[in-house]
């Protein structure tokens, strides 16, 4: 006996009736005419490469998704730093939210900044962090942050 492993896109795309009943009886015939390809396994370590690399792109989604919910909330809390920082997920965008969110006082957060480079930009950074962050916000903030 020849087993052939269709492809269920392939099988679906055939004309003719496909029911519940008739469904085996159809594609044996189908299959005895053999317009049908059988579909290609792939080796183990392929298979495998492949469950991970679609693993990865769906964390990859997710990490996106988180930061932009933190973007966006500090977006809501006129907090600009994206127009100061390049990134804010970086050394230093991390050292100020993080300093926001545990509640330390502004010009502490300024002169402790990891960067020599940003420390200049002190004043820029200072007019982006007039406002100050709700509860609500800083909560989604650090959940988002948790996940990152």
């Amino acid at each position: 006996m020849n087993l052939i492993l269709a492809n269920a896109y392939q099988i679906k795309h055939l004309p003719g009736r496909k029911t519940d009943t008739l469904d085996s009886v159809w594609i044996a015939e189908v299959c005895l005419k053999n317009p049908i390809s059988p579909s290609r396994i792939l080796p183990e370590a392929s298979r495998d490469l492949r469950s991970l690399t679609r693993a990865r792109e769906s964390l990859v989604k997710v990490r996106t998704y988180l930061k932009n919910q933190v973007h966006q909330e500090l977006e809501a809390a006129s907090i600009k730093l994206t127009s100061v920082l390049s990134d804010v997920f970086g050394k230093t965008g991390r050292h100020i939210v993080e300093g926001l969110l545990g509640g330390r006082k502004l010009e502490e957060i300024l002169d402790t900044l990891p960067s020599k480079r940003i420390k200049a930009r002190k004043e820029e950074i200072r007019a982006t962090l007039q406002s100050n962050l709700s509860q609500e916000q800083a909560f989604l903030i650090r959940s988002s942050l948790e996940f990152d």
